[in-house]
C-alpha cells in the first residue's frame, strides 16, 4: 500500500499546485488560493478513501445516480425556463432542479444497489472465480453483538462477500437507543463491530436493501 500513499500525496501535490495557480490567474488571493485547493484536495482524497472501502457497486451505483440526475435535471430545467415568468431566473431553476434530481437518483441508487445486479457486468464480484464455492455469509442481529465474527473476519477464514440487511441495520439502531443501560451496551458494540468489520482490507461488507415483507420479526 506504500505506492498508492505516495500516488495520493502526489496527487495532493499537483492538485494544489495547479489548483493555486487556476485561484491566482483568476484574481483570488494567493494565501486563499492556496488554502482552496489543499481543502478541495483533501476532500477528494477522503471521497476517495470511503469509495475504496465500499463495494465496487456501491460507487458505481453512485455514479450512475450522479449521472442520471444531471441529465434528468437539465432535462427539466431546460423545459421549464422556457416559460416567460421563469426566464429571469433562470440560474436559480437550474441549481433548483440540479439539487433536487440530484439528491433523489443518488440517495435512490446507493440504498437500492443490491438490485441494481446489471452494474455487475463492469467487475468480477468476490467470491465468483473458477472453482470458488464462497456464497455470500448473511449476518443477522446476534452474530453481530456477539463479536465474534471480527476474530473470524480479521483472521482471513471469512470468504466470499458478507450481507447485511438493513432491517438487521435497524434493529441493531433500535438496540443502542434503548433506554436499557445493558441493551444500549450491546447494540453500540454491534454498530462498533460492524465499523471495524468495513475496515477490513479485502473484506466485502455489502448493505442489502433486501427485505422479507411478510416477516416482521428479525430473529424470524
Amino acid at each position: 500500500m506504500l505506492w498508492l500513499n505516495l500516488f495520493r500525496i502526489l496527487f495532493l501535490v499537483f492538485f494544489i499546485v495547479i489548483g493555486s495557480f487556476i485561484g491566482i490567474r483568476a484574481g483570488v488571493d494567493n494565501r486563499i488560493s492556496v488554502l482552496l485547493a489543499l481543502v478541495i484536495g483533501l476532500i477528494f482524497l477522503g471521497a476517495e478513501v470511503l469509495a475504496s472501502r465500499r463495494h465496487p457497486r456501491d460507487v458505481l451505483a453512485f455514479f450512475l445516480g450522479l449521472a442520471l440526475g444531471l441529465i434528468s435535471a437539465n432535462i427539466v430545467a431546460f423545459f421549464l425556463t422556457l416559460a416567460p415568468p421563469l426566464q429571469p431566473a433562470r440560474f436559480w431553476v437550474y441549481l433548483l432542479s440540479n439539487l433536487t434530481f440530484l439528491y433523489f437518483f443518488i440517495s435512490f441508487a446507493v440504498q437500492h444497489t443490491e438490485e441494481l445486479r446489471f452494474l455487475d457486468f463492469f467487475f468480477k464480484p468476490l467470491g465468483t472465480g473458477a472453482g470458488s464455492a464462497c456464497p455470500p455469509k448473511i449476518l443477522d442481529t446476534s452474530s453481530i453483538i456477539d463479536g465474534r465474527i471480527l476474530g473470524v473476519a480479521k483472521s482471513g477464514f471469512l470468504e466470499g462477500d458478507v450481507l447485511v440487511p438493513r432491517f438487521v441495520l435497524r434493529e441493531l439502531q433500535r438496540i443502542a437507543d434503548a433506554r436499557e443501560h445493558f441493551k444500549r451496551t450491546r447494540g453500540r458494540r454491534g454498530l462498533d463491530v460492524l465499523k471495524k468489520m468495513q475496515e477490513i482490507e479485502g473484506l466485502s461488507i455489502i448493505f442489502t436493501s433486501k427485505d422479507v415483507p411478510k416477516v416482521k420479526e428479525v430473529d424470524q
